[in-house]
């Protein structure tokens, strides 16, 4: 489901407090985002706070910084914020559209699954970037291994 998922969301509604959306369904955990995504980092040897510590120390990314899940694999993550809630979103797939209101912004999967940010394009432009960065190291990593 990893190489399959879209993002994790934060969804506070009773015991539910996260929403995996893959590119065909959406899935509803107990779990809060922060502690699936730390259990997809620790599937390649490393924990969330690790990967995050990497992505400064190497990169120089400082609030909220992208990670690299798996080099092997080129599995990158960004996280942005979502309205109404004080835990992040976690995007694996970097191929979302991003579009402009007002001061806000409002991301797209090519599925049609939307989301309005509090950070103006530009911002999530600037995120997204970075990410990109992150999976450009990944593949440099890959050819030299080969």
């Amino acid at each position: 489901m990893l190489n399959e998922t879209l993002c994790l969301v934060p969804h506070y509604e009773g015991k539910i407090s996260s929403i995996i959306y893959t590119k065909d369904e959406s899935f509803k955990f107990e779990e809060k985002v922060e502690t699936i995504i730390n259990s997809y980092c620790l599937q390649f040897a490393s924990n969330l706070q690790g990967r995050i510590q990497a992505s400064r120390e190497r990169f120089s990314f400082i609030k909220n910084p992208p990670i690299v899940i798996s080099e092997l694999n080129t599995i990158v993550a960004m996280q942005l914020p979502v309205l109404h809630y004080p835990e992040s979103m976690w995007i694996l797939d970097l191929s979302f559209n991003v579009e402009k209101t007002n001061k806000q912004s409002v991301i797209e999967f090519h599925n049609g699954l939307n989301f309005k940010i509090p950070l103006s394009k530009n911002a999530v432009m600037d995120r997204k970037r970075n990410a990109y960065q992150l999976v450009v190291e990944c593949l440099n990593i890959q050819k030299k291994q080969k």
